[in-house]
């Protein structure tokens, strides 16, 4: 075996090699990178839960309050349980930036929760139905934001039905 045979049965076992160095990376990118849409997914998926439960939470106290329905005792303290609940839950989100979620989602929750605390703190001077109709309002205008920018972000298109 000369040297010419030598570098060119090299080069011609080199190619293939490359092809699975190149073809795993790129294997490795596109695994990481749907585990990562994945970890973003579970955090909107968790966020979108917190306001629908903490928007269900004030709205069914609105409802008593504006004399819609009348709520029992432990029922009453089940929904205040779980607006603090998902209101503690929200701030830890906050707290933990935009790592995982975008910055604009980010932005409209830290919105939601200095809204909700300058109203807690405005309470004293007002009816309890102003508050919650106040809290109402921010939950409300956050939820509509946060599932246009989740979506944005998650690159989901809103699908319309046909003849619609």
């Amino acid at each position: 075996m000369n040297w010419c045979n030598f570098w060119e049965e090299f080069i011609i076992a080199l190619i293939p090699a490359l092809l699975v160095v190149v073809a795993a990376i790129l294997t490795l990118k596109q695994f990481y990178s749907q585990k990562w849409w994945e970890k973003r997914a579970e955090a909107y998926s968790a966020i979108s839960k917190d306001l629908s439960s903490f928007f269900f939470c004030v709205k069914e106290l609105c409802a008593e309050l504006d004399g819609e329905k009348e709520l029992a005792d432990h029922r009453r303290k089940t929904l205040n349980n779980e607006y603090l609940r998902r209101l503690d839950s929200l701030k830890i989100t906050v707290a933990g930036g935009a790592f995982i979620i975008s910055k604009e989602v980010y932005e409209e929750l830290e919105l939601l929760v200095k809204n909700l605390e300058s109203n807690y703190y405005r309470q004293e001077k007002e009816s309890l139905a102003d508050y919650f109709e106040r809290d109402y309002y921010f939950i409300e205008t956050c939820k509509n934001n946060f599932n246009v920018l989740a979506k944005k972000d998650l690159k989901i298109k809103n699908h319309k039905k046909k003849g619609a």
